[in-house]
């Protein structure tokens, strides 16, 4: 496919002067045609993008609603502790900034454009979440959050009814499923697990801009103070 694609452009070309310094040599031109041009446009339709099978996981085809999800992002921070490591899967998500004290959060607003940077992860398994830390206090805490546990239904924690959402992107989470962020806040003497995901809505969200059709509300799923 691709070598037939390639033998038809090779067929185009710009058009290059044999002697640019000679006004009376001809431009040398590739051959072109009208069917070659037909050609050039059947071959690169047939060169098109494809999700990798498997993309989807167990989701493959089912029914997309209610939303699932089989690959995730992940993020952690914490603030108001004096000490603090978070462990996801072997990686240090405070590596840099958990053995000094941490004060309040830089804005009162700091999670609304709060997303999980770490690379998605798929379905199975969702790691637990191992948290040390010291609380405002001087209090010493150790927890371990069994994301399995909470998340074990897959099911995408948002605001929205089926009727909200566009009947053409649900139908296209059959194949490529909402990939959400699994988000840990460890806030003095609290931890907090919320998930934000990125659904489309048949409606604008922000009166008077067209382009705010979709959501992605920070969903709080557990907490726990200690």
């Amino acid at each position: 496919m691709f070598d037939e694609a390639r033998e038809i452009f090779s067929r185009f070309s710009v058009p290059i002067p044999v002697h640019a310094d000679h006004s009376h040599e001809k431009l040398r031109f590739a051959t072109f045609d009208h069917s070659a041009r037909s050609q050039a446009k059947e071959a690169n339709d047939m060169v098109s993008w494809k999700l990798p099978r498997g993309w989807a996981g167990p989701l493959e085809g089912k029914d997309p609603w209610p939303l699932r999800f089989y690959r995730y992002g992940f993020g952690a921070r914490h603030y108001n502790t004096q000490r603090c490591s978070i462990i996801y899967n072997n990686d240090s998500f405070t590596r840099l900034t958990g053995d000094k004290p941490a004060g309040p959060p830089y804005a009162p607003d700091w999670k609304d454009d709060w997303s999980g940077g770490y690379s998605p992860y798929t379905y199975d398994p969702i790691w637990p979440v191992e948290v040390k830390w010291t609380s405002l206090d001087g209090s010493s805490h150790e927890a371990v959050i069994d994301l399995e546990a909470l998340f074990k239904d897959r099911l995408i924690r948002h605001n929205l009814r089926k009727e909200d959402i566009p009947e053409g992107w649900l139908a296209a989470c059959r194949n490529d499923p909402v990939c959400p962020h699994i988000l840990v806040e460890v806030n003095d003497r609290t931890i907090n697990v919320y998930m934000r995901a990125m659904i489309t809505t048949k409606q604008p969200q922000i009166p008077g801009n067209p382009r705010s059709t979709h959501r992605d509300d920070l969903i709080l799923a557990w907490t726990h103070t200690y």
